[in-house]
């Protein structure tokens, strides 16, 4: 095998993983989020990009399926169908984790994006402030939104 080819599987069993849990909480919808992971590699494939350190090409790959997943959400097709939408059946996550992503999913994506980053991904502020071109305090306060809100969506559900 050439090396090339090593490199791009290595970098597969690296992210397609992370490629498609981003995709599926952003789109809700597991054939959507596999097409993300393929259309994410097919630019990993066509990148020029060298990268210092894992954690740069790490950012770089999470910023490229954060925005093919906004491109699919704006897209006609989206728009115009009302697709039944559901994590349920997704075997890798447990029931707990099922109804928390759920909630994440449901957020607005200003807050989800936070939210997955920092609790999911273990970014810090200050990255992901880098990573969305946004302060390090807007940050913070979508962060504390999300939390907010999605304490209040669960209270609610224990209260039923």
């Amino acid at each position: 095998m050439c090396a090339e080819k090593i490199a791009f599987e290595e970098k597969y069993e690296m992210y397609s993983g992370l490629i498609f849990r981003i995709a599926l909480i952003f789109l809700k919808n597991r054939a959507d989020a596999e097409d993300v992971v393929h259309d994410v590699f097919v630019k990993v494939l066509s990148n020029s990009k060298n990268f210092n350190e894992a954690e740069g090409e790490k950012a770089w790959i999470i910023k490229v399926t954060m925005n093919r997943c906004k491109n699919i959400l704006k897209s006609f097709w989206k728009k115009k169908t009302d697709l039944l939408q559901s994590v349920i059946d997704i075997p890798v996550f447990s029931e707990e984790e099922r109804s928390v992503i759920k909630e994440v999913a449901a957020l607005s994506e200003k807050y989800k994006t936070v939210i997955y980053l920092h609790y999911i991904e273990g970014y810090k502020v200050s990255e992901i402030s880098h990573m969305l071109h946004a302060s390090p305090s807007a940050v913070k306060m979508r962060l504390a939104r999300a939390r907010k809100l999605l304490k209040s969506v669960m209270e609610d559900e224990t209260h039923e």
